[in-house]
């Protein structure tokens, strides 16, 4: 028997554990042999892997006296909370010692998390993500959420951070107040500790270490540690990516002909810019420059307006084009952070001006068209939605 489970692949602690399990201890060596033939075969019926189905074994050798039937059940169990049979077999490799919970446990569990006040989407995606949950007692999940709560998370905060990390849910208090201690210790506020994991829980997943290198790396490319605070306040999502793709997306626009300078404005005004691909972001320059600007241009215009990079470049494209149209190009290029408005209102305040006040805009009147809704409608006795209905979009250029 031991060299049968040394031939499949199994080390000898695990074949001790497997052969020292009280429901086949007492089996003689055939009836075992027979267990495990059938065990694997039956995983094997399901496509798992071989490496997936030694996984399953080792965590849960109960499993080898199992009737399928029983087997079959625990997957209609989870297939009955919503979950799909491709996130099912992933959930059994997670935690092969799931065929160890009843079936009315595991929707007893699910209920429960229902009644904590998670949303279905939730707890399926918990689930899918760390599957031990159902080895949790449910009133360790809740004094784990008053603790988190007692720390100074928002309420509403705590299910998606649970959500964004399932694996907090793990996490003793000490630990979780030492990881926020340890981001302290950088120089953050409290406040801005609680903010940032709020918002990028897998932080409070990290060591001391790697929080540390992610912030040299920041370092590194120039930014000083009142830009990194701003960066991770806007964006804390930052903090989860890599070295690598930090120091890509950075070199991406000095390639470009940014400065250091010029691309910490960008990334510091729009730090979401880090979540973009390189490929998207080097598309977007070149659609802009393809629409007849300069690299010159392009860069200036950025810099005044870095979200130019998170743009729907068709939607970008129209109201540079009804600009255009309407020979006012010099918004775009001397203010472009006036493209922030909606085409539909830009045009609606052009064509109300043409139409009712019979005048056309200009460089000197430009500042009519970007007024804060209050100040329009107080000026002209005209709402922004009567404006919008009386003056809807149409390209005509």
């Amino acid at each position: 028997m031991y060299t049968y489970l040394k031939n499949i692949g199994f080390n000898e602690n695990e074949i001790k554990n497997i052969m020292d399990n009280y429901t086949i201890k007492e089996c003689s060596d055939d009836t075992k042999k027979k267990y495990i033939e059938n065990c694997y075969r039956y995983f094997k019926r399901k496509n798992y892997s071989r490496k997936d189905i030694m996984t399953i074994i080792k965590e849960c050798p109960q499993v080898i006296a199992y009737y399928s039937k029983s087997i079959d059940d625990k997957y209609k169990t989870l297939l009955s909370l919503g979950i799909n049979k491709k996130d099912a077999d992933k959930i059994v490799v997670k935690y092969p010692r799931i065929f160890t919970h009843s079936n009315e446990s595991i929707i007893q569990k699910y209920n429960d998390m229902l009644k904590l006040g998670f949303t279905k989407k939730q707890v399926l995606t918990i689930i899918k993500a760390n599957p031990k949950l159902f080895g949790y007692n449910i009133e360790t999940i809740e004094t784990s959420m008053l603790d988190i709560l007692n720390l100074g998370y928002e309420d509403k905060k705590i299910y998606k951070m649970y959500t964004g990390e399932p694996s907090l849910i793990g996490y003793s208090l000490d630990t979780i107040k030492t990881k926020l201690k340890n981001m302290e210790g950088f120089g953050f506020y409290y406040d801005d500790v609680i903010k940032i994991t709020s918002v990028a829980p897998q932080v409070i997943t990290y060591s001391r270490e790697k929080v540390k290198e992610k912030l040299e790396t920041l370092t590194s490319l120039g930014y000083t540690f009142d830009e990194i605070q701003k960066l991770t306040s806007t964006n804390p999502l930052i903090l989860n990516r890599s070295k690598e793709t930090l120091v890509d997306k950075f070199n991406l626009f000095l390639e470009l002909g940014y400065t250091r300078e010029e691309t910490k404005i960008l990334t510091i005004s729009s730090s979401s810019i880090f979540s973009y691909s390189k490929e998207r972001l080097l598309n977007q320059y070149n659609n802009i420059k393809s629409l007849g600007f300069t690299d010159e241009e392009v860069r200036k215009m950025t810099i005044n307006l870095p979200t130019m990079f998170c743009y729907d470049f068709i939607n970008l494209k129209s109201k540079i084009d009804f600009l255009k149209s309407v020979k006012m190009e010099f918004i775009y290029l001397e203010n472009t952070k006036r493209l922030i408005m909606s085409l539909d209102l830009m045009y609606a305040r052009y064509e109300f001006y043409k139409t009712e006040e019979n005048k056309i805009m200009d460089r000197s009147n430009s500042s009519v068209m970007f007024q804060s809704s209050k100040q329009f409608e107080k000026k002209y006795k005209i709402s922004k939605n009567e404006l919008l209905e009386r003056y809807p979009y149409k390209k005509s250029f």
